[in-house]
């Protein structure tokens, strides 16, 4: 498992997002309104905390990077490049 100085705050994120979907009923069709309908396939059961945790880690970590590659084109970088040669 990846860990790095940074991985404290994801836990605190994903921590406080399922203190939220426990506290009250989340938006149907809501990222945690499928989290928390999610069941393990062996058993049957709801999902525990433990096994929410890599789905709600993959997942920030994914938009995360969506945003940040977004915001930053790559086609930029080239342009940086360029000029400073």
């Amino acid at each position: 498992m990846i860990r790095g100085p940074w991985f404290r705050h994801v836990q605190a994120i994903i921590k406080a997002l399922l203190e939220h979907m426990r506290a009250a009923p989340p938006a149907a069709g809501s990222f945690a309104d499928l989290l928390q309908r999610a069941r393990d396939p062996r058993t049957g059961a709801p999902l525990t905390s433990r096994q929410i945790f890599p789905e709600a880690a993959a997942l920030l970590f994914a938009g995360t990077t969506l945003l940040l590659t977004s915001a930053h084109p790559p086609w930029g970088e080239l342009r940086v490049l360029n000029n400073s040669q």
